[in-house]
């Protein structure tokens, strides 16, 4: 934590920044940004040394120095313990505008602050009266950027104020923590200005804005306090003590406010009003984003004639970087005379949040229109809106100035599919906003009306706030989005969570409180703003940044010793190390994640950390332990119910079900996985799309390929409604797709699917990406099956030189294409060069493998083809035999088993060394593709001509003589 600023620590009793001299000279007056003061103050305006965190933001306006003359007139009333229906727990502070307890309502069972105003003026009715009036103004106004009065009154002579009972720190304490962004700084001044704006509206005046009157709470909600109400105290005090007109009031013009942050007609003694507001909101906004104060004067007399005289430092002055747009919005507001500044808090917010958006892809105006309307909205003079103010939490997370950047950097990536990108992005985040500024006014409106209590109130606040910084992670990447980010933008979009879930009561109530040390909760706060950035990062697939984010998160939580906050880090580094397929590594993270969750009674975390648990297990093979995960992870669903989680939790269990075996099972869970994640995101989402692809493929590698040509075609009509049609994720669906086709023997339709998906990924990604090569051999492999094998060689060519390239010459990657080119080259003619590439393939297997691992069958068994077609069986027999009795006692690919005894009863029965065991091998092969169903059907029609034309020839011959 930094140093407090002077304006905080140095209020003397009628809230002036003075300090008293015995000289009769002005006091020195520091006003250099967030400097720290002397020793002597710090531990004299210290709060008592106690957790309750009230003391310290509660009492904000004061003093020592006005302690004795409270401690009398109220020492009754803390006596007895209690004003009306309010018990008084404890003193919070006392100073010289009275003094400040911690209270409870017996009625409606919520804790409370309650502020005894001094009591001095009590011969001044007038004053009094006033005092009450204003009071009573501030009870009557709800705005959740205004701190709540409940109830004001008098009991006896003191005039009493009862208030929520806010934990937090000031605004001063929180720009102290640490380096804000502009974009943070933005984001909680514009919350303040809203409270601001609607204490304007019912009439109120603040008269003393400035960082130490601004409350940043645990959960992140920003609040104003103490409207007005010392300053009247101030005026009560003066005419009670008779010191107006004297030199003290010529030294110090003895008006409301902090010096630091005082408007021009406050320092004149003239009248003040909502401009006086905003010109001192300007001030404490431009300390905030450039570090000093536009005046300075090393003393109060110096500063006065700053500010009635003195230009604004021109815009270089401030600092390189100031943005113009900000610039002008804060000089305007800072103008001398209150005519030449805005004529609201409105207006100048409005100008802050930056230009409307220009028009641009007609496809997204509906979103547009949106995002402008909600400007204008948030802005529109004509009618009071108490509960407005949504709008302003998304000022630098998705504005007009915002949504102009992303749009700018989607067309700088210069790719084909960004404009689909950006029209799918555009139009779910408009809508995001949308939601988020409704869900904060119905918040507002439902505590307003009594219906939900502050509490809760604050819980939806909270929420609301964590949905602004998951949209601000996202936004951050948008703004200067590469071709990867716009690839990946629509699944960063989608993956955010619904905000419909703020209005969901019993998860809010559920959810665990912040912890009640302020500085405990600033850094629980910190990291689940890097978590944002963290999940922002993995959903546009920047998994390395991404992890290593995610460490430096579980390092801050674990500094933070907050153990619910330290479980939220272990499961996002545990989804990070397994998209990375560092599996052991996110086995163990997600189990320290589970343990550390159902400890905290964190129930969320335990059931997404369980469910992730199911899919690490399952990809490590670990099918039984998954087995028992799936069966917590279901335990714990029950016990956070969440839709979309349930949605994933099915997904994984349809896959964990099918590595089982057990795929009537399996499919149900995917059903049930597809339609829950349709209700929640509609019918084109990635998360379905992907959903139906797995199954689709599934079902293709089961062999059931007529149930599959009903999924996979449907799903990458999906991803292209979703991405558009040349998009990195239709490539890797027309992968699959190509592949029911080839086993399907539509060898024209595998080809024009491959070919357009390797156009997509050579467009998208390069000749480099690893999909260039799958898709290559895919097209060679449907060329030499359907009788081209000239071009069958010109492609499985291609491939190697691709591969060669990427990985050298003596890769182990290398040897299915040589397989692969050596038999197109068998097809072509060219037994020479077949038998080159063959054992160069046979070679690099023994080297790397051993002699007898189970893939070297798969160069035997070319060497084995070649001898048959070079007439050199004695090369051709062994070769067979020996893939064979390396195959034996593995899981053999029955494919590759039935080509090697088919062309072991080929080579036997032309050597004719021992043709009764051909018979019996062939008859073996063709069973073996009988089996097979369609996946065997080419390798069946051949076995089965071969035995008709060779042996059963041969026995017709025979018989007839």
């Amino acid at each position: 934590m930094g140093a407090p600023s002077p304006d905080d620590t140095r209020t003397g009793p009628s809230g002036v920044d003075l300090l008293a001299t015995t000289d009769g000279r002005s006091p020195a007056l520091d006003v250099t940004a967030r400097a720290r003061p002397s020793a002597i103050e710090e531990t004299a305006l210290a709060p008592p040394d106690r957790k309750d965190s009230v003391t310290a933001q509660q009492t904000s306006g004061i003093s020592v120095r006005g302690a004795a003359a409270a401690l009398d007139d109220s020492l009754a009333i803390r006596q007895s313990r209690r004003i009306g229906r309010y018990a008084i727990l404890s003193e919070l502070g006392e100073g010289g505008m009275g003094v400040v307890l911690s209270g409870y309502d017996e009625v409606l069972e919520r804790r409370v602050a309650i502020k005894l105003v001094r009591s001095h003026h009590r011969n001044d009715e007038r004053l009094q009266a006033r005092l009450l009036r204003e009071a009573q103004a501030l009870a009557r106004l709800s705005h959740p950027n205004v701190v709540q009065v409940y109830e004001a009154g008098t009991i006896g002579d003191e005039l009493f104020i009862a208030m929520e009972f806010v934990r937090g720190v000031t605004l001063s304490a929180w720009l102290d923590d640490r380096e804000r962004s502009p974009q943070d700084i933005l984001t909680v001044f514009a919350e303040a200005g809203r409270g601001l704006a609607a204490a304007h509206r019912v009439g109120l005046t603040h008269r003393d804005f400035k960082p130490g009157n601004v409350l940043v709470d645990l959960e992140g909600r920003v609040r104003v306090v103490d409207f007005g109400l010392a300053a009247l105290a101030e005026q009560a005090e003066r005419s009670e003590d008779g010191e107006l007109g004297g030199a003290a009031l010529e030294r110090t013009a003895f008006v409301a406010g902090t010096p630091a942050y005082m408007a021009p007609e406050q320092w004149l003694g003239g009248q003040v009003d909502a401009r006086t507001d905003q010109f001192s909101f300007c001030v404490a906004l431009w300390e905030a984003l450039w570090g000093v104060r536009p005046f300075a004067g090393e003393t109060v007399d110096e500063l006065r004639e700053q500010v009635l005289v003195a230009d604004l430092p021109e815009r270089g002055q401030v600092g390189p970087r100031v943005p113009p747009r900000l610039y002008r919005a804060l000089s305007r507001g800072l103008a001398r005379a209150p005519d030449a500044r805005y004529s609201s808090m409105d207006a100048l917010l409005a100008d802050l949040a930056g230009p409307q958006v220009r028009a641009r892809h007609a496809v997204v105006g509906l979103g547009l229109a949106v995002v402008v309307g909600l400007a204008a909205a948030a802005y529109s003079l004509h009618e009071p809106d108490r509960c407005g103010g949504g709008e302003a939490r998304l000022i630098g997370v998705w504005d007009p100035a915002r949504r102009d950047a992303a749009a700018d950097a989607f067309e700088a990536a210069d790719v084909d599919f960004a404009d689909e990108a950006w029209t799918q992005v555009a139009a779910r985040l408009d809508a995001r906003a949308d939601a988020i500024a409704t869900m904060h006014r119905e918040a507002c409106e439902a505590h307003a009306r009594g219906e939900q209590s502050e509490r809760l109130l604050d819980r939806r606040m909270a929420c609301l706030s964590r949905h602004v910084h998951e949209v601000k992670a996202v936004t951050d990447l948008l703004v200067a989005a590469d071709a990867g980010v716009v690839e990946r933008a629509v699944d960063a979009v989608t993956a955010l969570p619904p905000v419909e879930r703020c209005a969901d009561l019993p998860v809010l109530q559920a959810e665990l409180p912040p912890p009640d040390d302020p500085n405990t909760a600033l850094a629980v706060d910190a990291v689940r703003r890097q978590l944002a950035n963290v999940a922002a990062l993995e959903h546009t697939g920047r998994y390395e940044a991404g992890l290593l984010a995610a460490e430096a998160a579980v390092a801050a939580a674990e500094a933070a010793a907050y153990s619910p906050v330290v479980a939220e880090a272990l499961l996002a580094r545990g989804r990070l190390l397994a998209l990375v397929h560092r599996d052991g590594e996110a086995h163990v993270s997600l189990m320290s994640a589970f343990t550390t969750a159902t400890a905290s009674h964190e129930d969320a975390v335990a059931r997404d950390a369980a469910a992730a648990l199911v899919e690490a297990l399952n990809s490590l093979g670990r099918l039984d332990h998954a087995e028992v995960w799936l069966q917590i992870a279901t335990a714990a669903q029950s016990r956070a119910p969440d839709d979309i989680s349930a949605a994933f939790l099915d997904f994984a269990r349809s896959k964990l079900l099918w590595s089982l075996g057990r795929y009537a099972e399996s499919e149900v869970a995917i059903e049930r996985s597809v339609a829950a994640y349709d209700a929640l995101h509609g019918a084109d989402n990635p998360d379905t799309a992907r959903a139906r692809q797995w199954f689709g493929t599934a079902l293709w590698a089961r062999q059931e390929f007529a149930r599959s040509q009903a999924v996979l075609p449907d799903s990458r009509t999906r991803l292209e409604r979703l991405y558009g049609p040349d998009h990195p994720e239709v490539a890797a669906a027309l992968r699959y797709e190509g592949s029911l086709y080839f086993v399907l023997t539509d060898f024209d339709a595998a080809l024009a699917t491959w070919r357009r998906g390797l156009d997509i990924i050579r467009r998208a990604h390069g000749e480099d990406d690893p999909l260039v090569v799958v898709f290559q051999g895919n097209i060679a492999a449907a060329l030499a099956r359907s009788g081209r094998p000239v071009d069958a060689v010109a492609a499985f060519e291609a491939v190697v030189r691709s591969l060669e390239r990427r990985l050298g010459p003596d890769h182990i990657e290398l040897c299915s294409q040589l397989d692969n080119l050596g038999e197109s080259y068998l097809g072509a003619g060219q037994l020479d060069r077949a038998r080159e590439v063959i054992d160069r393939s046979l070679a690099i297997r023994r080297r790397v493998l051993g002699e007898s691992h189970a893939e070297v069958a798969r160069s035997l068994l070319g060497l084995g083809e070649w001898g048959i077609r070079a007439g050199d069986l004695a090369t051709a027999i062994p070769a067979f035999e020996r893939a064979l009795a390396i195959r034996a006692g593995t899981d053999v690919h029955a494919l590759l088993r039935g080509r090697a005894e088919y062309g072991l009863a080929r080579a036997l029965w032309l050597s004719d060394r021992d043709r009764p065991r051909a018979r019996v091998v062939l008859d073996q092969a063709v069973a073996t593709f009988t089996a097979l169903g369609l996946a065997g059907s080419i390798d069946l029609a051949e076995a089965v001509a071969w035995r008709a034309a060779h042996v059963e020839g041969a026995d017709a011959v025979a018989s007839q003589k």
